[in-house]
């Protein structure tokens, strides 16, 4: 990823990387903190973890509902940010 990374022109100021759950690893996820990332993963006691969270109405559209929050993992030196969002309508 860092040989990947470091190919990049200099003008490209955003990316993007999409991995399977194959790439849920500590040292990667350390390393893409910098970056925007999405993994899909299976979490345990998933549905747990979203009735917790406190959702938010969005504001263009009332049957969409989002939630932001940080995952605790051993694993990681820092938290994951994660961004949910569900159509309820």
């Amino acid at each position: 990823m860092k040989e990947c990374l470091a190919r990049l022109p200099k003008r490209v100021w955003k990316i993007m990387v999409l991995a399977d759950s194959a790439f849920f690893g500590g040292a990667l996820l350390n390393y893409l903190e910098s970056c925007q990332y999405l993994i899909k993963v299976k979490l345990k006691n998933l549905v747990n973890l979203l009735m917790a969270q406190a959702w938010r109405k969005s504001r263009r559209n009332p049957n969409i509902e989002t939630a932001e929050f940080r995952l605790s993992m051993r694993r990681l030196e820092a938290s994951p940010q994660i961004c949910c969002r569900t159509d309820i309508g």
